[in-house]
């Protein structure tokens, strides 16, 4: 999301966390395949979610219903803004888009407004994103494919219903 953020100017800062690894550089496949579509990774570095990065976050979009439940758990008063990336996207898509003048917390708390705290990371596999760590570079390109399409819809509905697909 950093990589199509900077690519299109948008003023949006993306930090990256994770429930196992801390300073841990990214895999090979994962150099590679985001290399592939323009980006680096090299200079990556993993590290464990925490109270405080949840905490300094409009927005935290995880890849897994477990993503999302271990970061409701450190800072429940935030709930609205913790979302699978998949259920963000389709809750974005059943409501207009962020507008210039709505935060971004204020938009999280707009689509937040018909879901329950039960319902947080509750989507099973259909909301999650497959996690390639550790497995063959075929799955990697396969999260990736589905990781940019996602985020495109993604970044479309915070800056206000704008394209940007296609690189």
């Amino acid at each position: 999301m950093r990589g199509r953020a900077e690519q299109h100017g948008l003023p949006l800062s993306v930090l990256s966390s994770g429930l196992q690894l801390e300073d841990t550089p990214a895999s090979a496949h994962a150099v590679t395949v985001v290399g592939d579509r323009g980006f680096d990774m090299t200079p990556h570095r993993s590290r464990i979610i925490n109270e405080d990065l949840v905490k300094a976050s409009d927005l935290v979009l995880g890849m897994t219903g477990r993503h999302v439940r271990e970061a409701a758990i450190l800072d429940m008063g935030d709930a609205h803004m913790i979302y699978t990336l998949r259920e963000f996207v389709r809750r974005s898509s059943m409501e207009s888009p962020r507008a210039a003048d709505e935060s971004i917390g204020e938009y999280t708390k707009r689509l937040h407004a018909r879901r329950s705290l039960a319902q947080l990371g509750s989507g099973g596999p259909n909301d999650d994103v497959d996690d390639p760590y550790g497995r063959r570079k075929g799955i990697y390109k396969k999260t990736a494919n589905d990781l940019e399409v996602l985020v495109d819809e993604a970044l479309s509905a915070l800056f206000e219903g704008r394209s940007f697909s296609g690189g």
